[in-house]
């Protein structure tokens, strides 16, 4: 039978392409509870290759394998998402997805 770990490792790598498996290294490689953004995993992306434009795929992968949860707020008992600026070279005015690892026990 596989642990928790394993199934989640299992699932994202199902999920996705060949780059998951990088993506899925830097984010293990996190302690659980770390939250986290593309801004601060994009260069450890970029030294591996994966394309800008498959990180949105890996993001989703991770979060249906439980890898990783979008961190969200609530105000006023309404719940929305949290955001950063983007440091991307291009961002301008752009805004990003912040992510808590989870924990995989």
């Amino acid at each position: 039978m596989l642990s928790k770990a394993d199934y989640q490792r299992a699932s994202l790598i199902d999920l996705l392409d060949g780059h998951a498996a990088v993506f899925t290294r830097v984010v293990e490689e996190m302690p659980p509870g770390t939250r986290f953004s593309i801004n601060d995993i994009r260069d450890r992306l970029d030294a591996a290759g994966v394309p800008a434009g498959a990180r949105g795929g890996l993001f989703a992968g991770a979060c249906a394998a439980h890898l990783i949860r979008a961190c969200e707020f609530t105000v006023y008992g309404r719940r929305f998402p949290q955001y950063v600026p983007s440091t991307g070279e291009s961002a301008h005015t752009a805004r990003v997805r912040v992510y808590r690892r989870v924990d995989p026990s």
